[in-house]
């Protein structure tokens, strides 16, 4: 059974380790290969549909917006406060239609 604490690669390669008797060498390069292929299509405007999970997307984000007060101390202290655009990423993935996880 799987105990890797690490981040999903990880776990994914160290469940093709323990389940199909995949080299670490082997795994790693088929996890890779996969995420690449999955974002690729991605990029290209395609959905992924992943079986057992749900369905990938692109989505575009709303625009957020903060309001960025200036400091108490320091010579920019008197300015008024600003609006300011708050995304880093205006693109995202989301799954959309997911399939309910059964309990192992």
């Amino acid at each position: 059974m799987h105990t890797a604490r690490f981040g999903g690669k990880e776990i994914l390669i160290q469940i093709l380790i323990d389940r199909e008797g995949y080299s670490y060498r082997k795994a790693a390069r088929l996890v890779r290969t996969v995420i690449q292929v999955i974002k690729n299509q991605l990029l290209n405007g395609k959905n992924v549909k992943i079986e057992g999970l749900g369905t990938l997307t692109i989505v575009t984000r709303k625009l957020r917006r903060d309001l960025k007060r200036p400091l108490k101390r320091g010579p920019n202290r008197k300015q008024d406060p600003s609006i300011v655009n708050v995304n880093k990423h205006i693109k995202s993935i989301k799954l959309k239609n997911p399939i309910p996880m059964k309990e192992n």
